[in-house]
């Protein structure tokens, strides 16, 4: 995810365009809400792959900032604050064109990475960073990672020497990790039991590919299927009494259920299309999944209990399935933005106060200004600023300040207009907004008044 910024002392200057399609659609906080469950989704567009988060009926409660691929993937911990993903960070590439074009040479492509986010930082604005990368040695990290119920471990498939194995790392450590599977053939897309001593995933060979398992410690491994045609992307239910996962045993890719229990097997999809991706939600109701039937992968939820199905996207590009969130306390901050006061050309302390559930919450904010441009015209615009992190406490009135603002001496462009900084911008507004650990976002905003 990419943002149009240039610096101005601590201050980020954004397009007002994008600052608004960022901001739509926020509302102020609301009342606590009972445990909920969000699901991640790799959707393809024209500006390239994007991860995306949605509730249970499709609706999109926001993006993260994360650059995973269509062949990567994303696995959220099991305490739904901090998720993990294959994709490549290319810090050069984020940079201005101003700065890249005086790089005499090109820069070798970045390769994929296994790198971790939190949902507090990624859903804010000012965060296209990741907090931690890694890993930093060892092989090529490929397919979809799996966090350890306890959330201290990472299992993610590497390719090293001309194989594609299993390797359980500490999570969000750069150091090599513990090879986990061995022998010939490919081994991808693991999932972790809910009771953390079991890992399932797909073993791939010159027969075909099965649904494998494996006891943490690298004994017991087993073949949970072997049936005829490929087995793949394999899911547990919350119980670990049944695994789900896809096969194409029909001619088609459609879901499965195998009960670990008494070896029962039951289709969930059947039809035109492949179904693949599945994930089992927290609540044992859901298997979300992805189907091409409609000649494009969408994104769909399927109830274990009825069989019934329902369309969570319908667009012309790839939406693929990719893990759920579990989130405690789905409401959003409690935030008021309070009228403030500020010099001008000097520091700004914007008031506020804010309460949440979650121990700690990220405030950023934006101005909102007029300038009067070459021919006359009075525009408006924004200028968004890097935020804080705040521990929330109910009723108490906070500062966010902002300093070492000089628009006045800024090149910038607003609604398509642009100004040569002859007339100073005088902000009239502020608007901050407030992101959880959770990835819950409010915003409010409230006047600004200027002292010479």
């Amino acid at each position: 995810m990419r943002y149009c910024r240039a610096a101005v002392g601590r201050v980020v200057v954004a397009c007002a365009a994008v600052a608004a399609a960022i901001f739509a659609g926020m509302a102020a906080g609301a009342s606590t809400a009972p445990p909920g469950q969000r699901l991640i989704v790799v959707g393809e567009s024209l500006l390239g792959p994007s991860v995306r988060v949605l509730d249970e009926k499709g609706r999109k409660v926001g993006d993260l900032a994360s650059q995973s691929g269509l062949n990567g993937g994303v696995a959220v911990s099991r305490d739904g604050r901090s998720f993990a993903y294959v994709g490549t960070l290319d810090l050069f590439d984020s940079l201005p064109a101003v700065i890249r074009d005086q790089v005499p040479f090109d820069l070798p492509a970045p390769r994929p990475q296994l790198l971790y986010e939190s949902f507090l930082e990624s859903t804010m604005t000012g965060s296209w960073i990741p907090l931690l990368q890694g890993p930093v040695r060892g092989g090529v990290p490929v397919g979809r990672p799996a966090w350890s119920p306890d959330g201290r471990r990472i299992v993610v498939a590497e390719a090293r020497r001309g194989h594609v194995r299993l390797y359980v790392r500490k999570a969000g450590s750069s150091a090599s990790g513990r090879l986990l599977t061995s022998g010939r053939g490919r081994d991808m897309n693991p999932a972790w039991a809910p009771g953390g001593r079991t890992i399932a995933y797909e073993h791939r060979d010159r027969r075909g590919t099965d649904v494998y398992a494996i006891e943490a410690d690298g004994t017991g491994v087993r073949n949970l299927t072997g049936w005829h045609g490929d087995e793949r992307w394999p899911t547990w239910s919350p119980d670990g009494r049944s695994v789900a996962f896809a096969a194409t045993g029909s001619g088609r890719s459609q879901l499965y259920t195998l009960s670990l229990v008494d070896g029962s097997v039951r289709r969930l999809t059947s039809g035109l299309g492949n179904a693949t991706h599945p994930v089992w939600s927290p609540d044992g109701r859901l298997i979300a999944f992805s189907t091409d039937r409609d000649g494009d992968n969408d994104a769909f939820v399927i109830d274990v209990r009825t069989g019934r199905e329902r369309r969570l996207t319908a667009n012309a590009s790839e939406d693929l399935v990719q893990d759920w969130q579990r989130v405690p306390d789905p409401s959003r901050p409690r935030l008021r933005a309070l009228p403030s006061t500020g010099r001008i050309g000097g520091p700004l302390r914007l008031k506020f106060t804010v309460d949440d559930q979650s121990s700690r919450v990220r405030i950023e904010g934006e101005l909102e200004y007029r300038v009067v441009n070459g021919a006359g015209i009075s525009v408006g615009g924004s200028a968004g600023f890097v935020g804080q992190l705040f521990r929330p406490i109910p009723g108490k009135v906070r500062e966010l300040v902002v300093s070492d603002l000089d628009l006045g001496s800024a090149f910038f462009i607003v609604d398509g207009l642009e100004s040569d900084g002859a007339e100073e911008p005088r902000p009239h507004r502020f608007c901050l907004t407030a992101a959880d650990e959770w990835g819950n976002v409010a915003r409010s905003c409230a006047p600004l008044r200027l002292r010479p």
